[in-house]
This record gives structure tokens, sequence and C-alpha cells, in this order.
């Protein structure tokens, strides 16, 4: 069983449920290439299958296409998916019916015969899908980019086989290490251990008024960045500028205190909301090592975990300080800071490349679908 309505890809790759064998019976079987549309909860949303599934009473199966191709459905659906929904009935959700899908009228390219013309549906779906094509190469790239950077963070700071000056790992070429009575383990020799708060400042955001938000950029007015917009920046809000407001840069690391409290984020500027916190790095060549120590899945698990004795998670500057932290020599962490400040530019550039490629298959999606656009052979 499948439930993709939270994956902006066009494709399903994987399954999060999975039913027997007589269940199947009950649902649709769909294949490698099947077109799928959402019909209730989040309608009118196409999906193409890459794996063998099912699917339930939630979704379409689009099947025997006449006259029009699979990918220059998938973008008609796209472009027509509020008109969609606006046909759509439901007391809590909007439902899709098959009838309304059936029925709903879409445009199609014809030829100079008048015949429905697959080779000019094909090129105009080639252009948004290579364009998506490079926004999920981007994802997967970015994502090998997170693993990397926790693998040398583990193996530089766990493993302690960060590089020594003779480029040897240090601790498994023998390296000399320090049993350490605060943390009840050995770490290399001239590292020192301390409270993180000895290392950092806690800078808790601010909530201003809804009143005073703008939803178009403008002159004395600030970026207002909310937890949200880490995952989805598409939404934007600004705030009046004002000496209360508490700001960040792309590059400065920021931690969720409710909800998903202890997760690390960075990629925004401007002034940040209640719900996030800044954490402040008083020796800037510490940064990055702060960064992976805080990112690491040790460190989210107790921040988390400590704050889920309450009702509602609400991480605070109390708990973080309960962390005692490493401090590497001066050596290593410029070292490390080296390395990791590449990997966040280059994650900024391509979130960067992202947006440009989003907006610019948003604003050529309308004009290809309702031939405002055409394109030549």
């Amino acid at each position: 069983m499948i439930d993709a309505t939270q994956s902006d890809s066009r494709f399903i790759y994987k399954t999060e449920g999975f039913i027997r064998e007589d269940g199947k019976n009950k649902s649709v079987e769909v294949f490698p290439e099947d077109l799928i549309i959402s019909n209730s909860a989040t309608p009118g949303l196409p999906r193409i299958m890459k794996i063998h599934a099912c699917i339930h009473d939630g979704w379409l199966l689009a099947s025997n296409f006449r006259g029009v191709t699979r990918d220059y459905l998938l973008y008609q659906v796209k472009y027509l998916r509020k008109y969609l929904v606006n046909q759509g009935s439901g007391s809590i959700f909007t439902n899709l019916k098959t009838d309304i899908l059936k029925e709903f009228p879409i445009q199609i390219p014809v030829d100079d015969n008048g015949e429905l013309d697959e080779e000019a549906q094909s090129r105009i779906a080639k252009i948004l899908t290579n364009i998506e094509d490079k926004i999920e190469n981007n994802v997967s790239v970015r994502s090998d980019l997170k693993a990397f950077s926790r693998l040398l963070y583990n193996y530089w700071f766990v493993q302690f086989d960060f590089p020594d000056k003779n480029g040897r790992p240090y601790k498994a070429s023998g390296g000399e290490m320090i049993y350490n009575e605060t943390l009840k383990r050995e770490i290399p020799k001239g590292w020192k251990v301390c409270s993180i708060l000895d290392a950092v400042d806690w800078i808790g955001g601010a909530q201003p008024p809804k009143s005073t938000f703008i939803y178009e950029e403008k002159d004395g007015y600030v970026r207002f960045i909310q937890n949200r917009d880490y995952a989805d920046d598409n939404n934007k809000t600004w705030i009046p500028e004002s000496k209360s407001n508490k700001i960040c840069s792309r590059f400065d690391i920021m931690m969720d205190k409710y909800g998903d409290a202890g997760r690390i984020r960075f990629g925004l500027a401007g002034a940040y909301n209640v719900a996030l916190a800044k954490i402040d790095v008083k020796n800037p060549k510490m940064r990055e090592y702060i960064r992976g120590f805080l990112d690491s899945d040790a460190t989210y698990r107790y921040l988390y975990n400590a704050c889920m004795a309450s009702t509602r998670a609400s991480l605070n500057e109390e708990i973080l300080g309960n962390l005692d932290i490493v401090i590497p020599d001066d050596y290593v962490l410029e070292r490390y800071q080296g390395v990791m400040e590449k990997y966040i530019r280059m994650v900024l550039d391509l979130n960067d490349e992202d947006k440009e490629l989003s907006s610019l298959r948003d604003w050529l999606l309308p004009m290809l679908m309702n031939g405002q656009v055409k394109i030549a052979d």
C-alpha cells in the first residue's frame, strides 16, 4: 500500500505499508510506469509508479491512453489541479470521483490535419520533465552530501580517526588517548571537555503579531522565518524591521524548539520565529564541528527525548546545557571547518538552483498546457 502525498517528486519509489497476498484482491495492483492520481484528502496529485505495489481507494489508476501521452496527461492534471479539486465533493475531505475525471476536459495539441499530436505532447512534456529531473538529481546529491557529512563527523569525532599531522587515522594509528572522568570514556590527548553552553549561546526567536505580516517583499520589512519554511519555502512572510527581531544568516545553526525538537536547520536568512532558536557559536572556527555534534543522531535523540516529559515537546536552553562536548585541538577544528564549509556552500547552491528551476517550471507549465507557447521541432 502507498501513501505518497507528502512527496514533491512525480515518482513513487517505495511503499510505507504492506498487505498480505489475499488483500491484493481487494486493492488495485499497479506496476512500474503506471500513472496514478490521488482522489481524496489531498486530491489531484499525479504520480508515476517506479515499483510494483497496490493502491487503496484514495488513488485512481489512469490506463488505456488514447490520443494522449502519459507524461502530457500528468502535467495537464498538475495544471488543472485547482479546477479538479473544485469539482470534488466531501464534507471533511475533497473527493475526486472517477466520473469527474472522465468528464473533465483537457487541452491536447493537434497537428495540421486536426489529429491529436502525440509528438507535440512529448516535446512539451520533455521540457518539463528535464527540469524536474534536474531537481530530482539535486535532491539525490543533497542526500549524498548529508550522508557524507555524517560519516565524516562519525569517523573524526566518534571513532577519533581524524587524519593526524602525517595524514594517518589518529586512533587506529596508535594516537594517544586519555580517559575523561566527565564522559567516562577515552578522548584524544590534549582535547578538553566542557558544557556546550561554554561554547555556544542560545538565542530564542520572537513572535510578532500576525497583524504585522505581509506576503510580498517590501522596503522596511524583513523576511520572517518559520519552521515550516525549511520544508516549503514557497509561502514567504515579511515583518517590519525592528530592533526586537532575532536575525539569522543562511549559515547559522538553527534548532527546532517544538514538535521535532532538537532538529537542526540552516539555509534561510531573516528574522526567525519563537519556535526556533539560534545556536550562536562563540569561536567561529568551531561552527561546523558544533553543527555536526548537534546534528548527530545521538544528540538529536537526547534533546528530543528530554522534551517529551511535557505534553508538548519544548526545548530550552536548560536542556541544551545538560550536554557536555569534547573540544578538539585547533589543528583538527580548522581542517574540519574547511571541509564542511564547502559542504554547506554546495548545499546552499543546490537549494538556490532548485528554487530557480521550480520557478521556471511553474512559469512554463500554464503556458505550455494552454497552448500559449508552442514548441518548434
